[in-house]
């Protein structure tokens, strides 16, 4: 039945949604970006290990590429393109520029494996579920400032997520989700570790151990990595690539209403408007896949 893989894709996202606030938590008690991707992929890494510990022998030299594509893309690679991105451009066209993620899924689901869609349902999905977007992020404030370095870099997170997602699609035809999530959290640790030797980050900071870090950092590591990848895997495994994808959309909105509900920050009829586009674009895009793989 569909409804358990689209309820792992809407819990994941709102999940991810909130992610938003433990991340700032971290990172105003002192940890770099990338310490914080570092620790919260060596906690995930330890505990998919104890629950997965069968088969840590090497498969075939196509598996593995694959294997380091899901953890470079999906992992190190997104991260770090998405966090220097916000060190040039404004969080608004980073969350706006993410947000073609699944639009791009759609396009590698046409060209890669030819799956079909209804054309007028997609455009107008996607059109809507953007506007809404723009609505939340932006929140009635359009005057929009470009930036070459960091909304390029932007565009690079969002085209790896969508690489990852192809990834993804082909492993989990074959192997189980958990030990999928376990390959990404061990490849990711490895394409971290150079910049983090180049960087001089190693070292164990004295604020990992304070609770506005650990209590953040155990969430991100075990119920927004750990259990909401290990989800993901499994809608991507049931819906394809496009369906999961498509609730993406939806994390700008459920980002503004944790803050909303946490940090106290204004809710105006712009949100509530691009909440309700978004809501209707993503059903709209749904309904575009012709046959769900």
């Amino acid at each position: 039945m569909n409804f358990k893989y689209h309820l792992a894709a809407v819990s994941t996202t709102v999940v991810w949604g909130t992610t938003f606030v433990a991340s700032k938590s971290i990172l105003e008690s002192g940890l770099t970006p990338m310490q914080t991707m570092f620790f919260r992929f060596i906690i995930g890494y330890a505990f998919t290990c104890a629950l997965c510990p069968r088969k840590f022998g090497f498969n075939s030299w196509r598996d593995e590429l694959m294997f380091a594509g899901v953890g470079l893309f999906g992992g190190s690679m997104y991260f770090m393109f998405e966090y220097t991105a916000l060190l040039y451009t404004k969080a608004a066209n980073v969350g706006f520029i993410c947000s073609l993620v699944p639009l791009q899924v759609a396009l590698i689901d046409i060209f890669m494996f030819r799956q079909k869609f209804r054309a007028g349902f997609l455009i107008a999905g996607s059109a809507m579920a953007l506007v809404g977007v723009a609505l939340v992020v932006f929140n009635g404030r359009f005057a929009v400032t470009l930036s070459l370095i960091g909304d390029t870099l932007a565009l690079a997170a969002s085209l790896c997520w969508a690489i990852y997602s192809f990834f993804l699609h082909r492993l989990g035809t074959r192997f189980e989700p958990l030990y999928v999530t376990r390959k990404l959290f061990f490849y990711s640790l490895i394409s971290l570790l150079p910049f983090m030797l180049h960087a001089n980050q190693l070292a164990i900071p004295q604020s990992l151990f304070s609770l506005n870090v650990c209590v953040p950092l155990l969430y991100l590591s075990l119920v927004a990595s750990l259990v909401c990848l290990w989800l993901w895997n499994v809608s991507i495994n049931g819906l394809g690539t496009t369906i999961p994808n498509n609730y993406l959309y939806m994390l700008p909105i459920i980002t503004l209403i944790t803050s909303h509900i946490i940090l106290g920050e204004e809710m105006t009829t712009y949100v509530i408007l691009g909440g309700l586009l978004i809501i209707s674009g993503v059903w709209c895009a749904d309904k575009s896949v012709v046959a769900k793989r």
